[in-house]
């Protein structure tokens, strides 16, 4: 009896860690795979520097080819530090080779901007996995349900 082929996703990636020559700022791009539980199973960071462009100086780089599968998602985080220690950027959210959600992270806020809202709880218990502080969430933010002249 053969077995069924598991569908498998590929995605290119390019993951990152660098920082400037001052070391005041670095930004980082890193990979994570996470099951329909919104856990995290695997990790995917740079090895080895390769010839690949790097938003900083300093650092590594490469690019990736991450493989998973139907109930996994990859979930892309790409931040920012700057030199008084703010940290910003976005994470995104792929299910089935597809980007299904994209939110963005500014001053401790985590906003969605793209997507089905659905897909939150990856990005929400990724950063409680990286213990990143986030004060608010708003996860179906560029929806716009807000409701204008309704009693009109």
């Amino acid at each position: 009896m053969m077995k069924k082929s598991r569908t498998e996703f590929r995605q290119i990636v390019k993951v990152e860690r660098s920082k400037s020559r001052t070391g005041k700022h670095k930004h980082a791009r890193l990979a994570f795979i996470m099951d329909h539980n919104a856990r995290v199973v695997k990790t995917i960071e740079p090895v080895q520097d390769t010839a690949q462009e790097k938003v900083y100086k300093e650092g590594i780089a490469e690019i990736k080819e991450v493989k998973y599968a139907p109930p996994q998602v990859l979930v892309i985080l790409d931040l920012t530090v700057n030199n008084k220690g703010k940290v910003e950027g976005y994470a995104e959210v792929y299910d089935m080779g597809e980007m299904v959600y994209r939110a963005v992270y500014r001053k401790l806020k985590l906003r969605g901007s793209k997507g089905d809202p659905s897909y939150s709880v990856f990005v929400e218990n990724l950063f409680k996995h990286l213990k990143l502080k986030v004060k608010r969430v708003n996860p179906d933010a560029h929806l716009g349900n807000r409701r204008r002249d309704e009693g009109d």
